[in-house]
């Protein structure tokens, strides 16, 4: 592993932590996990859809998971660990009017 891969993997670490810390939800699905923090609803960072592997999905199937999940909250947001698979929706994404970080 890279000096540029173990980082990235330490980030990622350090970012799941504290979201296990904080969300006092955390429902699997099919490429991931639902977080939810109830006591912080406003939160985007602990209210979200993630996806850990390749969602073999496209765009409006992962807004969908989003909605349902995330139906009450003010916000939609969908957190991405694999780059590759984030990278190729984005357009996707962006032509809908969501913010692609």
């Amino acid at each position: 592993m890279s000096d540029s891969d173990a980082a990235a993997s330490r980030a990622r670490a350090w970012h799941h932590a504290r979201q296990e810390r904080i969300c006092d939800v955390a429902e699997p699905w099919a490429h991931g996990t639902i977080l939810r923090a109830t006591r912080y609803p406003d939160y985007w960072d602990f209210n979200l859809v993630w996806v850990d592997e390749e969602p073999a999905m496209d765009v409006q199937g992962l807004i969908a998971i989003a909605d349902d999940a995330l139906g009450d909250a003010a916000h939609r947001r969908i957190d991405f660990d694999a780059v590759a698979a984030a990278d190729s929706l984005r357009p996707g994404f962006e032509t809908l009017g969501w913010h692609a970080l």
